[in-house]
């Protein structure tokens, strides 16, 4: 910053001034008898001559000549000073409000950005997702059939993941994402965990887990959150190992849980360790699948649950991504009964639907799934033609896209809302925005639900059943003939005995193996082999220790 103050010299000016100033002293002076008063001083001190009172007088005068003309050019250096000190703070505050602007018209930029790619991406997907739904609910396709759609579905929900990454980034950095704690099943998410990354393993790698042998039923967190911290690292040791093994272990004590994600790929640089957890930053270099959100989204999502991402790597030989978090065990917790059949119809007159949405393709997946359950069912592509259509149709409930042309969501809720003969409808909005402002704006239009896009077939269901108050007709569920008519037949003691070993050493995935081998075997071991899949998959290793067990002895 340069100095404020131009540097001052002496000059003849400044002599002028001091003389001025010494001899309007002398004057001053004279006014108030000063020299009649050093006379007399003079009288008093024989010693001191007149001559040399005289100089003294002249040595003050100038002295204070000098001293008045400093202050007065220092007071004037403050004053410039000062005033130099204002037009900077003036600038800076200028330049701070225009920042600041700048930095809201960026982020309201970026915010709409994200709205709209989130409208966009997420539009396709409900077609995408909501057809497998509705084809995984026919029981003429074979295993084979149902598998493929599986996997559809499955990839379906890994792009939308990776929409969400971007997403929850955003939210992150503008402090508006929080944690949703819930009492979930802790087996049953592991293994939700393990069929998601055993879809991702390539030729060329083993992909092994390891869980404690005395791992709690029913835990307390935010299982959202840590599925997709779980799915992100191994996702990420999947993507990066090429030749080897990928290896999962959980291990727990006292409600606290040590999660590990080690793998054998080319490992991580050491000036590359202080950048990976940077957004849109991927460890490796070179083109790799993924946003470079994974990693930094994962840790701040490991912090806001309380724990620390800790990370050891060496090149050539592979990483290992660990932490630690505390998820307190659910004690006499008895899981919810959920109704595992395909609704296929309601006891109760036919109920009426209206489908408010400018994508056909998303009309049709709702009418491909609620007229076989019963529903009359009309649609409208705009929020006018909706308003028109229900006046006259008059629905038991209303599913309505809030982002449409010609008159959108909102505005159409807010007129039905006023409509006398529609006053006990059912407002359902739907949404392929992930911010929470549409889900506030819905309720305030006057929505008596809220579902995003892609539409989950079992959420909407439910909210439909609920408003209505329907009971659901299930279809009923086919007993395995086969199982029933086949004894439960064990192999060899050897075979046996080798299980035991695998469950003593909580080694599910060689115990997954051990089952497709039983039933290559022989079919009478099929029964056999069914049971302790199933043990396996729950990862009840005490119960399959039992079962096991009584067959070895």
């Amino acid at each position: 910053m340069p100095n404020p103050i131009p540097p001052q010299k002496n000059s003849l000016k400044d002599f002028i001034i001091i003389l001025v100033i010494s001899v309007l002293a002398f004057l001053i002076a004279g006014e108030i008898d000063a020299f009649e008063l050093l006379v007399e001083f003079a009288h008093q001190y024989e010693d001191w001559e007149i001559d040399e009172i005289f100089t003294l007088s002249v040595i003050v005068a100038i002295s204070l000549g000098v001293f008045s003309w400093r202050r007065w050019r220092e007071t004037k250096q403050e004053l410039i000073y000062r005033k130099w000190v204002q037009s900077q703070l003036k600038i800076a505050k200028d330049e701070a409000d225009i920042a600041r602007k700048q930095a809201e018209t960026a982020n309201q930029t970026k915010s709409e950005f994200l709205a709209s790619m989130s409208h966009e991406l997420r539009t396709p997907l409900n077609g995408i997702l909501g057809y497998a739904q509705i084809l995984r609910r026919d029981k003429t396709l074979n295993n084979q059939q149902q598998d493929a759609i599986h996997t559809m579905q499955k990839s379906g929900e890994h792009l939308l993941t990776l929409i969400n990454d971007i997403l929850d980034l955003s939210k992150i950095e503008a402090h508006k994402m929080e944690l949703n704690t819930k009492i979930f099943q802790l087996p049953e998410f592991l293994k939700d965990i393990i069929d998601m990354i055993q879809i991702k393993v390539h030729q060329g790698i083993k992909f092994e887990y390891k869980f404690c042998k005395d791992l709690p039923i029913a835990v307390e967190g935010d299982e959202v959150r840590l599925r997709q911290v779980l799915v992100n690292l191994l996702g990420n040791a999947i993507k990066f190992t090429t030749q080897g093994r990928v290896y999962f272990q959980v291990s727990c004590q006292t409600g606290k849980f040590h999660f590990k994600i080690q793998d054998t790929g080319h490992g991580i640089a050491p000036e590359q360790l202080q950048t990976i957890f940077e957004p849109f930053r991927q460890a490796g270099g070179g083109f790799v699948e993924g946003t470079g959100l994974g990693l930094p989204i994962s840790k701040r999502f490991i912090e806001m649950m309380g724990g620390k991402i800790q990370v050891q790597s060496v090149i050539g030989e592979g990483s290992i991504f660990e932490f630690e978090l505390q998820l307190p065990k659910v004690k006499d917790w008895q899981p919810e009964i959920i109704q595992q059949h395909n609704i296929i119809g309601f006891k109760s007159k036919q109920n009426k639907i209206l489908i408010v949405d400018d994508k056909i393709p998303n009309r049709m997946v709702m009418i491909s799934l609620l007229t076989p359950l019963g529903f009359i069912l009309k649609e409208a592509e705009n929020g006018k033609q909706g308003i028109e259509i229900a006046n006259e149709f008059l629905p038991d409930v209303i599913i309505m896209d809030l982002v449409m042309p010609v008159m959108d969501g909102l505005d159409a809720i807010k007129h039905i809302s006023k409509i006398s003969e529609l006053e006990h409808t059912t407002i359902i909005g739907a949404s392929a925005s992930a911010f929470d402002i549409n889900r506030s704006e819905c309720f305030a239009a006057g929505c008596h639900e809220f579902i995003a896009k892609p539409i989950q077939t079992d959420e909407l269901l439910d909210k439909i059943g609920k408003n209505l108050e329907l009971e659901w007709l299930y279809e009923e569920s086919e007993m395995d003939i086969s199982d029933i008519s086949l004894e439960m037949i064990a192999p060899s003691t050897d075979i046996v005995q080798k299980l035991y070993d695998l469950v003593l050493e909580g080694d599910i995935d060689a115990i997954s193996e051990q089952v497709v081998e039983l039933k290559n075997l022989d079919d009478k071991y099929i029964p056999f082999a069914k049971q302790l899949q199933q043990l396996a998959d729950e990862f009840d290793l005490d119960k399959l220790q039992t079962f096991v067990e009584s067959y070895l002895n």
